[in-house]
């Protein structure tokens, strides 16, 4: 990529971590060393971070959205076990929040939209699958909507 050579082991490992043998951690990091890259390119200060992070590392910002839109792509294509649960890691369950809390700031929910994003991204830690994680739309997921469900009624419960 424009001559700049990016060592895979960072990339690897950190997605060894993640998704142990759930995904194919060689193929996500073909896949997002360099769709990433292709992101960041015209920027000179993100390029060189990318030199020096050895690949991927978190962009803050407006390419955000896009670099996990990335991510999820990269995963989803390279899940070899659609049953392995995930144990949230601070990083999956940050992501996994905010995707929450979006999608429920997305259709006006009226409460405490924060609590709300604890009480499930808690409820799922260690007990939600691969594919289920990186699902377009959780409400599509019976289990995650039952716990929204869930928790939407504990939260209006205590009040």
């Amino acid at each position: 990529m424009d001559n700049i050579h990016i060592s895979r082991k960072p990339c690897l490992s950190a997605m060894n971590e993640f998704f142990s043998t759930g995904a194919d951690s060689s193929k996500i990091c073909d896949c997002l060393i360099p769709d990433f890259y292709s992101l960041i390119k015209y920027d000179s200060l993100l390029v060189e971070k990318f030199k020096q992070e050895g690949g991927f590392f978190r962009i803050e910002g407006s390419l955000n959205d896009s670099a996990m839109t990335l991510f999820a792509n990269c995963i989803t294509q390279n899940i070899l076990d659609t049953n392995y649960l995930l144990t949230l890691t601070p990083d999956l369950k940050l992501a996994f929040k905010k995707k929450l809390t979006d999608g429920f700031l997305h259709i006006g929910f009226e409460g405490n939209v924060e609590a709300l994003s604890d009480c499930i991204t808690e409820r799922l830690s260690g007990n939600i699958r691969i594919k289920e994680y990186f699902a377009n739309d959780y409400n599509e997921v019976p289990k995650i909507n039952a716990i929204i469900t869930d928790c939407k009624r504990s939260f209006y419960d205590s009040k």
